[in-house]
C-alpha cells in the first residue's frame, strides 16, 4: 500500500527487522469533502511494537483534548507486536473542522495525513 511507511531497527550486534505500518484506514481517500453539519470519523491503523502508541494532530498542532472529538481504540496482540486501530469521531461538524488531520507515533517518522474540506450540505430539490 502506498500509504504505508516502513523502517528498520538495529539493536547492538543483532539485526532485528521490525516492519512497522501506519496508515489512515478510514476514509481511504487522502482528501475528503465534509458536509456541515455532519459526522467526521477518521481511523488510523498502526502495527508495531507494543510500547508505541498513536497520537493525533490537526494542522500540525497536537490535539490534546481532541477538540470535541470522541476517541476510541482497539488493540490486537500477536507475537509481541500490536495492531492498534485508533479512531476519532465528531458527531456534529463545523466549518472549523476543515484542516489536515495527522495520526503519528511519537519519536518516529511514522505518520499519515488526511485533508478535510468542510462545506455546506446542499439538498437537491426536484
Amino acid at each position: 500500500m502506498e500509504n504505508n511507511l516502513k523502517f528498520n531497527l538495529c539493536e547492538s550486534k543483532k539485526f532485528l527487522l521490525f516492519v512497522t505500518d501506519l496508515r489512515i484506514s478510514e476514509p481511504v481517500q487522502k482528501a475528503i469533502n465534509l458536509p456541515v453539519p455532519g459526522t467526521l470519523r477518521i481511523s488510523c491503523e498502526y502495527t508495531g511494537p507494543k510500547e508505541d502508541h498513536v497520537l493525533w494532530s490537526k494542522n500540525f498542532v497536537r490535539m490534546g483534548n481532541l477538540d470535541g472529538f470522541v476517541r476510541s481504540s482497539t488493540e490486537q496482540l500477536s507475537g509481541g507486536r500490536v495492531t492498534i486501530t485508533d479512531t476519532i469521531t465528531k458527531e456534529t461538524t463545523e466549518f472549523l473542522d476543515s484542516g489536515n488531520y495527522t495520526c503519528y507515533v511519537p519519536n518516529s517518522t511514522l505518520s499519515d495525513t488526511l485533508t478535510v474540506h468542510a462545506s455546506k450540505y446542499k439538498e437537491l430539490r426536484s
